[in-house]
């Protein structure tokens, strides 16, 4: 279903962006191709697997043989991971590798630069480069305790150094990257690699996955590798449970609960009162044993309000109003603030602001649930700003924008809707986030609406 689905968003160039109509992406190439080789070193019979990658592997190497002389790669772990992709399709000679890592550009000494360049140079057999890099990678980690990491760890809120929002500065992305090209490389230091699955493991976000899909892909495949390297040995332990003082049984891990089972646990109102600790413990009998604990509740009180953290959306709705002018028919708008007329047709527009330009941004408006989607009207609405370049997704309850380039400044962004059911509503905010570093974000208010029966030759 995979390889049908990227067969479906191969452009004729051979190229990948990220959908099937914009430009091919060097960087979104070269994760097709590298996922495309796994696929095919695991089951070498994937024939329409092999065809797609060895075209999306053609445009990439052309794009990279074009790019080079003349004014150069400037993004140095983009180059390392086209260099990586085309190393997995055996297209990739290790003179050409040694040439590039020669060139030692600024950026190649970048952490995450180095493990793409590390891992390219063990698939193209170039044994003093693969030396060096190793070498190199092990001697800059940021060793503290049992953790050892790569790269600028994300800030506290206390801290004022700002987050980062590019996968080439993401340091879980590049630890990640890192352990996978030292565990393939064949790096024995097996205390130096415990260090790094303690950090890696403690970045989690809601205790099962990280802050987003590229960051959690990432950890997975490098966690993979480790436990391939050190073997597991976790089948048939015990470990107790106890919140606080007071013993809650034990679990016996087999395949089936490390692998996609949890263990709910509810707590009692006499537990959950203000101020109080929740302490939970898991004590193993045999190995040390990653566990997961995660709180789960609905909060009462007041509708969700409007909250920023590099990007303001705000959300306005408006009723299209048809009039019949000299035989032609216009809409006129009018805003809407918490009451409409089942039939009625709405625009919803959503405004973004964002203090600086940004890559790859999500935008989201779940529906009221009274409400139907609508493609198009046919005409044009007079009076309206132009809406930013965008891919658009319609669902039954929600429409999503992807923007690949999101400008600095405002950035307005609309579809449409039809009052369909009579009843009262709660409108969900509105939402936009980077969708590699989803902790830049902001959502809107949450509010009341209302759909009222129509009165008799009411809204069309």
């Amino acid at each position: 279903a995979g390889t049908t689905r990227l067969g479906a968003l191969q452009h004729t160039d051979g190229g990948f962006g990220w959908w099937p109509t914009d430009a091919s992406n060097p960087a979104m190439t070269a994760l097709v191709v590298q996922s495309l080789s796994r696929l095919v070193e695991l089951d070498p019979g994937q024939g329409g697997a092999v065809a797609m990658r060895d075209r999306a592997s053609a445009w990439l190497r052309r794009w990279w043989q074009k790019t080079r002389p003349k004014q150069g790669i400037a993004d140095a772990a983009l180059e390392a991971n086209v260099l990586l992709a085309l190393s997995m399709t055996k297209g990739l000679a290790a003179k050409v590798l040694e040439d590039a890592i020669a060139r030692s550009r600024p950026g190649f000494e970048a952490p995450l630069t180095r493990a793409l360049l590390l891992t390219a140079a063990v698939r193209s057999n170039a044994a003093l480069q693969a030396d060096a890099l190793r070498t190199a990678l092990v001697a800059t980690a940021t060793q503290q305790g049992d953790e050892a990491w790569w790269g600028t760890p994300a800030p506290r809120e206390s801290d004022a150094r700002p987050a980062p929002t590019r996968w080439q500065d993401d340091p879980i992305e590049a630890t990640a990257q890192v352990l996978h090209a030292l565990v393939v490389s064949g790096e024995r230091d097996k205390a130096l690699l415990d260090r790094v699955v303690n950090w890696l493991v403690r970045q989690r976000v809601a205790g099962d996955r990280w802050r987003s899909t590229r960051d959690t892909a990432a950890c997975v495949r490098a966690l993979a590798a480790h436990a391939r390297y050190v073997g597991t040995a976790f089948e048939g332990q015990v470990v107790d449970v106890a919140l606080g003082d007071k013993p809650l049984g034990s679990i016996t891990l087999d395949r089936q609960s490390m692998f996609g089972r949890d263990e709910p646990l509810p707590l009692s109102a006499d537990v959950l009162v203000p101020g109080a600790t929740l302490s939970v413990h898991l004590v193993s009998r045999g190995s040390p044993v990653t566990a997961s604990v995660v709180v789960r509740y609905i909060e009462e009180g007041a509708g969700i309000r409007a909250a920023s953290n590099g990007l303001e959306i705000t959300r306005r709705y408006w009723q299209l109003v048809e009039e019949k002018q000299n035989g032609s028919i216009t809409y006129r708008r009018e805003q809407l603030t918490e009451t409409v007329e089942s039939g009625a047709l709405v625009e919803c527009e959503l405004v973004v602001k964002s203090p600086d330009a940004r890559e790859y941004v999500m935008v989201r408006d779940p529906h009221i649930a009274g409400f139907e989607p609508l493609r198009a009207i046919g005409r044009e609405v007079p009076g309206r700003v132009p809406v930013a370049t965008a891919h658009l997704e319609r669902y039954d309850d929600e429409t999503l924008f992807f923007v690949t380039k999101l400008a600095p400044g405002t950035s307005v962004f609309r579809h449409l809707m039809r009052a369909t059911h009579v009843g009262q509503y709660t409108a969900l905010p509105a939402q936009a986030e980077l969708m590699y570093f989803p902790d830049l974000r902001g959502n809107g208010n949450g509010h009341p609406f209302e759909v009222r029966a129509a009165a008799e030759g009411g809204a069309r």
